[in-house]
C-alpha cells in the first residue's frame, strides 16, 4: 500500500518504481505493482544487489523515484542496508520516509514481524520530510535514516 500511497500524496506524474525481490513473495507483489502501473525492478540485497542499484540509478537519472524496503529481504528488523543510502548519496536526491500503523492487525512470524490489517482497520500513513545524504558519510546516512524511519515504526 505504500507505494499507492505515495503516488497519491506525491501526485508529481513522475514514474515510480519499487525494489522488489527476486524471490516468489515477490512476484505477489510484482504483479499487484504491474496492475496498478507501478514499474518493478527485482532484486535484493541478498540477490541480484548490483543490476537492481545500476537500474535504480538508471531509473532515477530518467527522472523517476525509487521506493526501496530499507531493511532488505533478511534484516535485521528496522536496520537500514546500503542500496537506499548508495542511491540517494550518489545521485544526490533526497530520501523521504514513510510509514503506516493500523488499528488491527494479524502479525506474521517472521523476521520482520510483517502485519495484514484486518477488515475495517483504521489505517493512519506517516510521510517525513525529505532529507539530503549525499553531505555524510555512509554510516552517518544510514544512522539518519534510521532515526527519520523510526519516527512513526510500531
Amino acid at each position: 500500500m505504500m507505494p499507492f500511497f505515495y503516488q497519491w500524496f506525491y501526485p508529481k506524474h513522475r514514474p515510480l518504481s519499487i525494489i522488489v525481490s527476486q524471490h516468489k513473495d515477490g512476484e505477489i507483489l510484482a504483479r499487484i505493482a504491474a496492475h496498478a502501473g507501478i514499474n518493478c525492478l527485482r532484486g535484493s540485497s541478498s540477490k541480484g544487489a548490483v543490476g537492481v542499484l545500476k537500474e535504480a540509478f538508471k531509473e532515477v537519472g530518467r527522472g523517476g523515484d525509487i521506493a526501496v524496503t530499507p531493511d532488505g529481504p533478511r534484516g535485521p528488523r528496522y536496520s537500514v542496508a546500503d542500496g537506499v543510502v548508495a542511491l540517494s548519496m550518489r545521485k544526490k536526491i533526497p530520501i523521504i520516509t514513510l510509514n503506516c500503523h493500523a488499528s488491527k492487525v494479524w502479525r506474521l512470524k517472521s523476521w520482520d514481524r510483517l502485519f495484514i490489517p484486518k477488515p475495517f482497520s483504521t489505517i493512519d500513513f506517516f510521510i517525513g520530510e525529505p532529507f539530503e545524504t549525499h553531505m555524510l558519510e555512509v554510516d552517518e546516512a544510514k544512522k539518519l535514516t534510521h532515526e527519520r524511519l523510526m519516527r512513526h515504526a510500531f
